[in-house]
């Protein structure tokens, strides 16, 4: 199918549509949840960069609150994943502008003593920390995070494999695996 054909209204639309080069999710997938790590691996004071549905993120820890955001800097688009976390702020690499837990930009070194404007701000996304992993969302979901039952049952045990996917018992125990995406995050996969 050519874009021209679809433009026409000779074709179906494409699950992805193109954006400036790069794919359009579908909508339905963005105003989802989606784990993006597991809580485990994601420590406090550390940045840690992941991709959801194309978008780039930094996922980050605070006084235990786990934190998602765009990995962009507003100030000059450098990757907040590549800085580091001062005080429960996250510094910029480039130019050291600091972001709170909110998202505010609460710090520009070259000008300490004037207050950040209000649009100085990362972009945060929503999340919440279950069944010991981060999950997250790029949209508005219109429902709560999936029941996920087995997570607390002793016979289950949830693991990050390669691309591959692969169900097996061990020692008795279901092993429940996390299947990549077309993006690093993750599809919960349950075998009975």
């Amino acid at each position: 199918m050519t874009q021209n054909a679809f433009n026409q209204g000779n074709a179906t639309p494409p699950l992805l549509t193109p954006t400036n080069g790069r794919a359009r999710p579908d909508a339905a997938l963005i105003d989802d949840w989606h784990v993006v790590a597991f809580s485990k691996d994601i420590s406090e004071g550390q940045l840690t960069p992941t991709r959801l549905l194309g978008e780039e993120l930094v996922i980050w820890r605070h006084e235990g609150k786990v934190h998602v955001w765009k990995d962009l800097c507003i100030h000059r688009g450098a990757q907040l994943s590549k800085g580091w976390v001062v005080e429960g702020t996250v510094v910029c690499p480039y130019h050291g502008w600091r972001y709170n837990c909110d998202a505010k930009c609460v710090l520009i070194p070259a000008q300490p003593q004037t207050k950040p404007p209000l649009k100085a701000r990362a972009f945060p996304h929503r999340c919440e920390e279950r069944y010991g992993m981060v999950w997250a969302t790029l949209g508005n979901p219109s429902h709560d995070i999936p029941l996920f039952p087995e997570a607390t049952d002793p016979r289950f045990e949830c693991s990050m494999p390669a691309p591959i996917l692969s169900t097996q018992t061990v020692s008795g125990r279901w092993k429940i695996s996390l299947m990549p995406r077309t993006s690093p995050s993750c599809t919960l996969v349950l075998t009975a």
